[in-house]
């Protein structure tokens, strides 16, 4: 029994596979799909336009599916390519640590002689050459210690720089509160009195403090805030010039001793 055709328009299979019509003419021409000649139209059989859709959409489906590979593989990669970032950072790391230690023990061997005093000539001594990457039984038999003493040596030294490490910064911190009392206080006597300023106070107010005693370090940090006499200078806080590049502690406190030798402080409201 022969096998029954159905013979659509190509508009009609253009629609069903999603192509052009000239796309289906194409593949009539090309005896992909079989089809009739009708008043010069043709007409293609339907059986072959479904087989041809249905092809197409498998493949459609399979590109799909090779594009969904290609980003997971594109992924994997970008993921491959982070680790190895990482893993060059982390091996730039490493190989950095030694320089670093041994730039911190250059700079405490350096600063051992601040010790003196604070450990013994021997805690100095076994302190450096363990810093130095001397063995503890090649520094006992120098020190003409056993091991045991030795290492108790060494643990003393440590706990007695940590322990002078810390009460320095306790002092620092000590120095700091008082120095900011006396301002205050300094601040206090001035508004006290703030009316009662001498000729002498009066004229140097309208002095140029380019004309002052003063390192060029701070007349730059005065320049660059603007301030021309010292009447300009008292108007400012202290706070204000903490911030101005290249003008440190070392700047501030000069201006300090020079205002306090003066009867003058920070914050003055001249009348």
């Amino acid at each position: 029994m022969s096998e029954k055709l159905t013979f659509i328009p190509a508009s009609e299979a253009a629609e069903m596979v999603g192509v052009t019509a000239q796309t289906i003419r194409n593949l009539c021409k090309a005896k992909t799909l079989r089809y009739q000649m009708r008043t010069n139209l043709f007409y293609v059989c339907r059986e072959d336009v479904e087989k041809y859709a249905q092809s197409i959409s498998e493949v459609n489906k399979i590109e799909r599916s090779i594009e969904d590979y290609k980003k997971e593989i594109n992924k994997a990669y970008e993921q491959l390519r982070e680790a190895k970032q990482e893993m060059q950072d982390r091996l730039e790391d490493m190989n950095m640590f030694p320089e670093r230690i041994h730039f911190i023990k250059e700079i405490f061997l350096a600063s051992l002689h601040n010790y003196e005093g604070k450990l013994t000539e021997r805690e100095i001594r076994i302190l450096a050459q363990v810093l130095e990457g001397e063995k503890l039984q090649d520094i006992a038999q120098k020190e003409q210690l056993t091991c045991g003493h030795t290492r108790q040596v060494l643990d003393k030294a440590i706990r007695r720089v940590a322990c002078y490490s810390d009460r320095t910064k306790q002092m620092e911190a000590t120095i700091a509160e008082q120095e900011q009392t006396i301002r205050e206080l300094q601040e206090k006597l001035f508004t006290a009195g703030k009316s009662s300023l001498s000729v002498e106070q009066r004229d140097l107010l309208q002095q140029s403090v380019f004309d002052l005693d003063f390192p060029v370090r701070i007349w730059n940090g005065l320049k660059a805030a603007e301030i021309e006499t010292v009447e300009d200078l008292v108007k400012h806080q202290r706070s204000d010039f903490e911030d101005i590049r290249n003008f440190g502690k070392t700047s501030l406190k000069k201006i300090d001793e020079f205002l306090a030798a003066h009867n003058l402080t920070w914050g003055m409201e001249i009348d």
